[in-house]
């Protein structure tokens, strides 16, 4: 499905002479531009049309990108994009519906207490079952919190099995002065909660 993200408006600086072309370079795969008009003279504007098309996404879930907007001439600045791609469950009938997977957490808080900030990474574990009647497919095991990682043992849990996520807190990778506060959101192909989230959180001190 192709969705159009946004349409974005700016304009050359009145101080630069002559016409240029306006290029848009670095975009993934999956965005597409078209830039109105062209080429434009000082102080013109132009519009910027950008078209995602999810079906082309490798990635479910938030997509941070950013395309490059140049003139040609060593002038340029990069436009930061966003959009969330998620399953369609809305044409599912209700027998399908009731066959269908199910993620179950065996936690949804992993508390890591107290640890000093030159402590050796830290691990915890909660796991996944598939309480529906098809196979549970894993479509995305995120965070963005650079100091926390997230791994699971399967990507692919049939009804009634489970599989393992081992988390891992890095203290040395959280800012001096900051708690640990973080989020892995859990994307699958359950229709009844696709988007899950587990919240990381400890506190580090001074002292091991």
């Amino acid at each position: 499905m192709s969705t159009t993200l946004r349409t974005l408006t700016t304009h050359r600086d009145h101080g630069s002479a002559g016409s240029r072309k306006i290029n848009i370079d670095r975009t993934p795969a999956y965005i597409k531009t078209i830039v109105e008009p062209a080429t434009v003279g000082p102080g013109e504007q132009f519009v910027i049309f950008a078209t995602f098309d999810s079906g082309r996404c490798p990635v479910w879930g938030i997509v941070n990108d950013s395309i490059r907007v140049s003139d040609g001439r060593g002038a340029s600045s990069a436009v930061n994009t966003v959009a969330i791609v998620k399953e369609d469950f809305s044409t599912m009938k209700d027998e399908d519906r009731n066959k269908a997977p199910q993620a179950t957490l065996s936690r949804t808080t992993l508390d890591f207490g107290r640890f000093g900030r030159t402590a050796q990474p830290l691990h915890m574990t909660f796991t996944i079952t598939n309480t529906g009647q098809s196979p549970l497919i894993v479509r995305r095991l995120h965070t963005p919190d650079k100091a926390v990682t997230a791994t699971i043992s399967s990507t692919t849990i049939k009804s009634g099995k489970e599989a393992t996520v081992k988390v891992t807190a890095d203290p040395a990778l959280i800012a001096d002065g900051e708690l640990l506060n973080a989020r892995i959101t859990l994307i699958t192909n359950a229709p009844s909660a696709p988007s899950q989230t587990v919240r990381v959180v400890g506190e580090p001190t001074a002292t091991p």
